[in-house]
């Protein structure tokens, strides 16, 4: 993250957890493989090359890796590399341990195909959370920053993450599992520009191609806020943050000080959770986490987060069930995206539109 924009000018509500043990082994094995990629790229010709380009120029090669420091001037260039001989070392602490798993997604850095450009890519990270959602039974809910495309124009290419829909929408119709979803808000920084009534549409939709039993009467009077609950993040029951000392953001059309969810966590059925990096819209990003399976740890993390925050931040009146079906009606978009092939000039001009749609919402 940038510091003057994550850290100061516009804050970010986000959430972090803090290890110890064989799980914070695997996040630094994890961290080396990015470093000892970094390493390698910045010693040729090409990486020396890209590493001069500006941040905000996307799709010069398909795997780039952005170095950011905090604070300014006093990080090195490179992070000093992890010992693993050190986890030998470890002894297990005396008092009460839980079952962690550590799962994450390298994307190109190491399978050397974007995700974007493949269909069968392995992705362990994303694969953890579709078999999280598949296991539920009561309750699944989740503080995200988005659940669609970032930008509006690359959507119908990019198309929205119905592998995450799928198992969701199996676990509301079959087992009345009740889903809720805390999102950052609509001007916020990390907003997707996306209405929840149109997010709320979208994964109604794939329960109607799943079970097409599921009719509209049906999704008034028993999905749409009941086990389909979405709403934006707030404190204090407001949108924006509500220091009288809050700095507004000088950057342009910014939409002043309304908060932005940069979260990525989920709990099943109050059970276990996830707490990490993983976005759950379609991304060719690396990224880690933990998934923990202590009913105990799980009930400090509500006590502690996400019960204050759903109590903040959710109001009934938040997703309007008759937009919803409005969406619904009209919606005749293919949301599985496009495959994109980067051999061929089709590919390579559907490549060039990402680039240029990213490149003017970023202006």
């Amino acid at each position: 993250m940038t510091s003057t924009f994550y850290l100061e000018e516009r804050p970010v509500h986000d959430i972090s957890i803090e290890m110890e043990g064989y799980a914070a082994h695997d996040a630094h094995l994890f961290a080396n493989t990015q470093w000892e990629w970094i390493r390698t790229r910045r010693g040729t010709i090409q990486g020396r090359i890209l590493s001069l380009l500006p941040d905000k120029l996307p799709f010069t090669s398909f795997s780039r890796a952005h170095i950011l420091e905090w604070p300014l001037g006093k990080a090195s260039p490179l992070a000093p590399s992890y010992e693993r001989s050190i986890v030998d070392k470890y002894e297990l602490p005396k008092e009460r341990t839980v079952p962690v798993i550590s799962v994450g997604r390298q994307g190109a850095m190491v399978d050397g195909v974007s995700a974007f450009f493949s269909r069968t890519q392995h992705t362990p990270g994303d694969e953890a959370l579709v078999a999280m959602f598949g296991s539920a039974t009561k309750t699944i809910r989740m503080s995200l920053q988005a659940l669609g495309p970032l930008l509006a124009p690359t959507e119908a290419i990019l198309g929205w993450p119905t592998k995450y829909f799928k198992p969701m929408v199996k676990a509301m119709w079959n087992r009345g599992v009740v889903i809720q979803i805390v999102l950052t808000n609509l001007n916020a920084p990390y907003s997707t520009s996306t209405t929840l009534e149109k997010l709320q549409s979208k994964i109604i939709k794939c329960m109607q191609e799943e079970f097409p039993e599921v009719t509209d009467e049906i999704v008034r009077e028993k999905i749409c806020n009941k086990l389909l609950i979405l709403t934006r993040i707030r404190h204090k029951g407001g949108n924006t943050y509500y220091q009288e000392d809050a700095k507004i953001s000088s950057i342009p059309n910014d939409g002043g000080n309304e908060i932005g969810n940069h979260s990525k966590f989920v709990i099943v059925d109050d059970i276990c959770s996830y707490t990490g990096s993983n976005n759950l819209y379609r991304h060719d990003l690396a990224e880690w986490g933990v998934i923990i399976d202590d009913a105990n740890i799980t009930a400090k993390m509500m006590e502690d987060y996400w019960n204050p925050m759903w109590k903040a931040s959710h109001d009934k009146y938040d997703c309007n069930v008759d937009k919803c079906m409005e969406y619904l009606k009209h919606d005749t978009d293919n949301d599985e995206g496009e495959y994109i092939n980067p051999h061929f000039y089709s590919g390579q001009k559907k490549i060039d539109e990402i680039a240029t749609a990213m490149m003017e919402a970023q202006n």
